[in-house]
């Protein structure tokens, strides 16, 4: 006669650690709590957060385990997405779903995923790289000297900024408002503020309508960018409005 196997789960050794909180990285503390994380509790139940519930996997092997059974661990935006600041079940005031790729399982993750992995490759990168120096070149040229000067206002985001205007074709002149769209995808608090989702649905419907009209003059005259490749790709080309807003954050934030 068989008996059912018994297996033993060793319990964690410590309390749950909530890396979730935003001044672990503000103050760039958060590598003493990963290190304990990964030698103690690799896989840790944090039953309150300012997120709610969440469990915390910190260690490449079951990370890689999890990241290769999308029907047992989903991405999809349907049951919660990729992030903690979204419940699956319940919206914010004025909150609205906004599906991106990287939120989606197989098979419509894999081919929205193929279809704007080739922009990034080498071969991409390399046709831009004169151009890219040249800019980043003349940039530094035209940096203060002998005086101080924001380094992040002058050079990271100018160089970032201007790589995703190239990659999108879109309007240099008005390029700012690609950093602008940038924030306020990226911004947690900002959702939670009063007002706050009523305002990021007002910047990103704004973004929206700038691309929307980009698509269509990419439709009749494509390019190698980015909004050409998704306008004239099967897996991209029938997006709804909340899943073409919601694939420009992730290629805005991500980019």
């Amino acid at each position: 006669m068989s008996s059912p196997a018994v297996v033993k789960v060793k319990p964690p050794t410590i309390d749950p650690i909530d890396v979730s909180r935003k001044e672990l990285y503000a103050e760039d503390r958060w590598q003493e709590p990963f290190r304990r994380l990964r030698a103690e509790a690799p896989i840790q139940y944090v039953p309150d957060s300012l997120f709610g519930a969440y469990w915390s996997v910190s260690t490449a092997k079951p990370i890689i385990h999890i990241e290769a059974l999308p029907k047992m661990f989903s991405s999809s935006y349907e049951y919660g997405g990729i992030t903690i600041a979204f419940e699956a079940n319940s919206l914010l005031p004025d909150e609205e779903r906004m599906p991106m790729f990287i939120a989606m399982d197989p098979p419509q993750h894999t081919a929205q995923r193929r279809t704007v992995a080739p922009s990034f490759g080498p071969s991409e990168v390399a046709a831009m790289k004169e151009e890219v120096r040249q800019r980043t070149g003349d940039l530094l040229d035209s940096l203060p000297v002998g005086e101080p000067f924001d380094w992040v206002q002058k050079v990271s985001i100018e160089l970032t900024t201007g790589m995703l205007a190239k990659l999108f074709d879109f309007p240099w002149e008005e390029r700012a408002n690609l950093t602008r769209w940038s924030d306020v995808g990226g911004d947690v608090e900002l959702i939670r503020a009063p007002g706050g989702m009523a305002k990021r649905n007002a910047e990103l419907g704004e973004m929206g309508q700038a691309f929307a009209q980009l698509w269509q003059q990419r439709i009749a005259n494509p390019g190698k960018d980015l909004v050409s490749v998704m306008a004239h790709s099967d897996a991209m080309n029938h997006m709804s409005p909340q899943e073409f807003i919601g694939n420009l954050i992730l290629l805005i934030v991500g980019g």
